[in-house]
């Protein structure tokens, strides 16, 4: 091979070598362009585009929050939730224990507030009775029913005083409500507050009801137990107090419960005085299924109006 031969087969070897450089840099910035496009646009166009998201979103109008109680129209939430809690007595001198119902999607942060239902329990049990006999499910599928949310909160009373001197007539009104109205987004008035209970929590819920009677729009008697006596006395008191001062009154008392005449008694009382009231005579006895089977028709007739 001559000199002239060799320097031809030198340019051609670095004319290749060159061509293969290229194509693989071209391979290496158009992956790199496909990969992050925006690194390689020139910093005008990406000040420009990036400006434009910044206003697009800002420019997109945020949810109102409701103004009013909403139920499950608006709530992707099947279900409402039950807390144990508790708050300190001044009146007890120790703790009051209760439980409380908060509805599907309750948010406490929203515009929005809640009527509340206060149901106390019977003799020998505590605050779980109401849970026990299905308050959670009912009232979960009455909310979604109806389309009204309401918190209900059910305290823990003392088992071993009946008397009408039992503390838990100042604590509820004076305590109770209160705290619960501050610690809940309430609709803190007499419209969208009821009282209501079991047997012996029956009598507890007139008592205060009565008594307190611009606090609570609706009381609820659910086998009502009160000694004739004394519910003739609440009959006549009640039928002496203007139509828009009476709360409304629910009775309901099994057919087959022992002591159902005190509460055909306290109905027909109501009757004789031409009191309006709602009188129901369930089948069943005075125990826990009679309550579960009808727990459904008592919030309902609470929840009306709300």
């Amino acid at each position: 091979m001559n000199a002239r031969q060799g320097r031809t087969t030198f340019h051609r070897f670095f004319s290749g070598f060159v061509l293969v450089l290229v194509l693989v840099f071209a391979v290496v910035v158009i992956n790199a362009y496909r990969a992050h496009p925006s690194n390689l646009l020139p910093l005008s166009i990406l000040s420009t585009a990036q400006t434009n998201s910044a206003t697009q979103a800002l420019s997109q109008p945020s949810p109102t929050p409701a103004q009013t109680p909403v139920g499950a129209s608006a709530c992707s939430t099947l279900s409402g939730s039950l807390h144990a809690e508790d708050m300190p007595s001044a009146i007890l001198g120790e703790t009051l224990h209760y439980q409380v119902y908060l509805p599907p999607c309750f948010d406490p942060f929203a515009d929005r507030r809640y009527p509340v239902l206060y149901l106390l329990h019977g003799l020998y049990t505590d605050e779980s009775q109401w849970n026990d006999i299905g308050l959670s499910k009912a009232a979960d599928e009455l909310i979604a029913e109806i389309d009204t949310a309401f918190i209900v909160v059910m305290p823990r009373l003392i088992n071993t005083d009946i008397s009408r001197k039992f503390p838990i007539h100042q604590v509820i009104p004076e305590e109770l409500i209160p705290h619960i109205d501050s610690t809940y987004p309430t609709l803190a008035d007499r419209d969208h507050r009821a009282i209501g209970g079991i047997s012996r929590g029956a009598t507890l819920a007139l008592r205060i009801g009565f008594n307190h009677r611009t606090l609570f729009r609706k009381i609820g008697m659910h086998s009502f137990p009160m000694l004739i006596d004394e519910s003739n006395r609440f009959a006549k008191a009640i039928g002496e107090i203007g139509k828009d001062e009476r709360p409304e009154l629910f009775l309901d008392v099994g057919d087959s419960d022992p002591e159902q005449y005190l509460a055909r008694n306290f109905e027909h009382e109501l009757a004789k005085l031409d009191i309006p009231h709602s009188w129901h005579l369930f089948s069943g006895s005075h125990d826990g299924a009679y309550w579960a089977e009808n727990i459904a028709a008592y919030l309902k007739w609470y929840a009306q109006g709300w």
